[in-house]
């Protein structure tokens, strides 16, 4: 029961999943401790909060299977499943449903969690659990921004569940109530950051925006992880090194850029 459908946005996505939620058919009675591969849907638009380079990702996904193989049961912790009206999804474990389809196990371990769709979206966004790759900075923000624009759960439990501050969380707050005021478009497929300028009135590229760089950031990544493998993680300084012999002037703007970064989240959580 996966889905085959080409990628629907954010918001076409939740507005579905909730239709099926209100016209669906009530949870079965009687939770699966076990399920076939095939009968647990993916909501990736709605529930998968990262989004690394493949590289990383297949890395991540040999390193499960290679967990799995060698523990005594073939398999790793349970992916939790919630009823989403039609079937069980997926809202934690995609990484690990990879990883069982490559070393050809079938029916894998689940645990069921009972809650609203919006305690669904915050669990999903949570990234404390065991073998999880970690969230980067943006990650976060982009899953507290999201927590905040569709669910009404209370400041707290949005940053816990997204790895953000309070204050942050207080800031996406009132970035939400200024863009409804003035946009009419839907803050679901708007990122952190793009919503983040819109609110302070600066004009956002529809031709280069955070996706596009993202896109081609993952696209350098791929190259460099190509050409370097991973010799440059535990020589941080030779690569450092290397980056300013290659281009003193790109040394220098990383050094900017970074500095500027901290200084955007600082004054976030002072506002």
């Amino acid at each position: 029961m996966s889905r085959n459908k080409q990628q629907l946005t954010r918001s076409d996505a939740w507005r579905e999943l909730r239709y099926k939620l209100t016209n669906g058919k009530p949870q079965p009675v009687t939770k699966p401790l076990t399920l076939s591969l095939k009968r647990i849907k993916l909501w990736p638009e709605v529930f998968q909060q990262r989004r690394p380079a493949k590289f990383v990702s297949d890395a991540h996904v040999r390193t499960l299977a290679s967990k799995a193989k060698a523990s005594t049961n073939g398999v790793l912790d349970p992916v939790t499943v919630w009823w989403d009206g039609e079937a069980w999804a997926c809202i934690d474990g995609h990484h690990r449903m990879q990883a069982y389809r490559t070393t050809g196990v079938s029916d894998i371990p689940v645990a069921v969690f009972e809650g609203s769709i919006e305690e669904a979206l915050a669990l999903s966004a949570k990234a404390n659990t065991r073998d999880k790759l970690q969230m980067s900075r943006g990650e976060k923000s982009n899953a507290a921004w999201h927590l905040v624009v569709v669910t009404k759960l209370s400041k707290a439990a949005q940053a816990e569940a997204s790895g953000v501050s309070e204050r942050q969380v207080g800031h996406m707050r009132q970035v939400k109530e200024v863009l409804e005021a003035k946009s009419e478009c839907n803050l679901q497929d708007l990122s952190w950051e793009t919503a983040r300028q819109m609110a302070a009135g600066k004009e956002v590229s529809q031709e280069w925006n955070e996706d596009e760089t993202e896109k081609r950031a993952m696209e350098m990544a791929t190259k460099l992880h190509k050409a370097l493998g991973t010799a440059s993680f535990s020589q941080i300084e030779v690569f450092a090194r290397a980056v300013e012999i290659y281009s003193p002037l790109m040394a220098k703007g990383l050094v900017e850029y970074w500095l500027e970064q901290e200084e955007d989240e600082e004054e976030e959580l002072v506002e």
